[in-house]
């Protein structure tokens, strides 16, 4: 079970536990100048930021869940994986402002060999909670707490 946090105070703090199967992903701690994140590796050889933290304030952290028929992998310019946006908003390629445009005009799919949900989060707490087949929800309070075992998202004022 993934679990990520966020409290948007004075302060912002932010963090996640990570628990992966380990006989499933191979990972490894990377830290940059930019960025640092759980680099998990993929079939093209490259470590992707799929939970990390950017200098710029974005973090964005994807939990695997059960998946559902409406978020299948599709390609198509009209469609983007939920990986792809998650990692390009924790590169800092896009803003929270970029990423809410494209849950907007995009079909937001799965991974071809996984099914995930992300949370990204930015700078200002505005937190933008993302299930492909299920929609999008935007939101800013001063706590929020999302784990893919419960399926719940708790979000306190």
């Amino acid at each position: 079970m993934c679990t990520r946090f966020v409290y948007h105070g004075n302060d912002m703090i932010t963090g996640f536990n990570f628990d992966i199967g380990l006989s499933v992903w191979k990972h490894k701690v990377i830290t940059e100048k930019e960025r640092f994140y759980i680099g998990i590796l993929r079939p093209d050889g490259t470590y992707h930021s799929y939970h990390g933290v950017n200098k710029n304030g974005n973090v964005g952290t994807l939990l695997y869940v059960h998946g559902n028929p409406g978020g299948e992998y599709q390609a198509g310019p009209d469609c983007m994986t939920i990986a792809d946006l998650t990692e390009e908003f924790i590169k800092g390629e896009i803003t929270f402002d970029d990423a809410l445009l494209l849950v907007r005009s995009k079909k937001i799919t799965y991974a071809p060999d996984a099914t995930m949900q992300a949370l990204l989060s930015d700078i200002h707490g505005r937190v933008l909670i993302i299930e492909p087949g299920l929609g999008y929800w935007e939101e800013q309070a001063v706590h929020y707490a999302e784990n893919n075992q419960s399926e719940h998202i708790y979000l306190f004022a």
